[in-house]
């Protein structure tokens, strides 16, 4: 079961890095207008205006575009990614607290709410234009700030668990408050246990 598990995980993790790769190279080669990067990737947001320009740059063809392919890809990613880094949490549950492993769990389900409802804000954004209205700009801007900053937390909680589900068993092992238990003594000829001279000396008094 564990040896599945693992090569699932192993499976949808190359298949999600995979995925990013090419979102990245059709964000950068065919949705960038005028030197304006795709919405997705500005980790700081971006304002009403900023949006508004974007969306002048782009051509009928490179919205579409936008729309159809790139938001489709971005919606399997996101799942992907998030059953591979809940996947490799999970498996370490045994090694951690439950309180701990539901705030780990909590990073991963946080961005792929977060990357879900940007992508909607995006693609209402992309249908309405350069008249978007401030209220919808500010959505779709919060919802990649946080899907960014979700994500940076789901990746450090996740190496996290990874290095303590492998470390913790070999420092377990080598506990320095673990003391060894004090070997029993041992009796010698006479049934005396404790110091064997002691004993001997006694039973010798005892037979004189």
């Amino acid at each position: 079961m564990n040896k599945g598990m693992d090569r699932l995980l192993l499976v949808t993790g190359l298949a999600a890095v995979a995925l990013f790769l090419l979102l990245w190279v059709l964000g950068n080669v065919r949705l960038t207008a005028k030197d304006l990067g795709i919405f997705d990737a500005r980790l700081l947001g971006y304002t009403h205006g900023q949006a508004q320009e974007y969306l002048r740059a782009l051509s009928p063809e490179q919205s579409g575009y936008y729309r159809r392919v790139f938001q489709r890809i971005d919606t399997v990613f996101p799942a992907l990614l998030t059953f591979t880094l809940v996947g490799i949490i999970w498996r370490q549950s045994g090694r951690m607290g439950r309180v701990l492993l539901a705030g780990l769990t909590l990073f991963p389900l946080v961005y792929l709410l977060a990357d879900y409802t940007e992508n909607y804000a995006v693609a209402r954004m992309l249908q309405v234009g350069p008249s978007l209205s401030q209220g919808l700009a500010e959505q779709a801007s919060t919802a990649t700030q946080t899907k960014w900053l979700s994500l940076l937390g789901a990746l450090c909680g996740t190496l996290g668990a990874f290095l303590w589900g492998y470390l913790r068993p070999a420092f377990d092992q080598h506990d320095p408050f673990d003391q060894a238990p004090e070997a029993a003594p041992q009796e010698d000829l006479y049934g005396y246990a404790g110091d064997p001279g002691k004993g001997t000396a006694d039973k010798t008094e005892g037979t004189k």
